[in-house]
């Protein structure tokens, strides 16, 4: 089984369908592209399963492998594609959020919502990111374990011609991978899961 723990990066397009650019995108291509991770589970032979969310933060991304880990066998190929730095995680009544929700915001107000924000630019929040990183690989010491972000622009800048917005020439603006990213990531992951069983794909750098 494949495992994946992410944000919208990791939701299949037809699971985005409520999204207009998303809804053009597929239309251009003229079908659904696959995912980075479904053309892995191809390779493998094996079936997947997403604890995705749009919007989300690095923090709720590593509370939903808190709750699921105990799934996990020693065979299973997991991901984590994680996001943002800056992200952080607020809950309004019972509903979980994130810093993208700051529009839709009714806990803070908006100086305390950017002061949360610029804080989060610190640089030990990257430092504790890797030490929930490798947690995690001691946790999942007998799986292969691959960690990425397409937030970091060490190998994947996040405006290059992986995104929608290049791959169309401008037409849709949607800055998502689209295929041709996604094959880019498969090929690369594919390739270090066959040297390593510990991947950090594209990771934030400690300045």
């Amino acid at each position: 089984m494949i495992y994946i723990f992410g944000d919208s990066f990791s939701v299949k397009f037809s699971d985005r369908r409520f999204v207009t650019n998303i809804q053009n995108y597929i239309k251009w291509k003229g079908y659904e592209p696959k995912l980075y991770y479904e053309l892995l589970s191809e390779e493998y032979s094996d079936n997947f399963v997403c604890y995705v969310k749009p919007g989300v933060s690095n923090h709720y991304i590593f509370h939903q492998f808190v709750k699921n880990f105990h799934e996990i066998k020693p065979d299973d190929i997991v991901i984590f594609n994680w996001t943002e730095i800056n992200r952080f995680v607020y809950y309004e009544n019972n509903d979980v959020k994130s810093s993208l929700s700051k529009e839709h915001n009714n806990v803070f107000s908006e100086q305390t919502f950017n002061e949360i924000i610029v804080n989060r630019k610190n640089v030990n929040y990257i430092i504790e990111q890797y030490d929930f990183i490798n947690f995690i690989n001691k946790i999942l010491k007998n799986n292969k374990v691959i960690h990425w972000t397409w937030s970091s622009n060490t190998e994947i800048p996040q405006n290059n011609e992986f995104t929608i917005i290049k791959e169309t020439n401008g037409f849709i603006e949607d800055y998502h991978f689209g295929e041709s990213g996604h094959i880019y990531l498969y090929e690369n992951l594919s390739k270090k899961l066959k040297e390593n069983d510990k991947i950090n794909f594209n990771l934030w750098n400690i300045e």
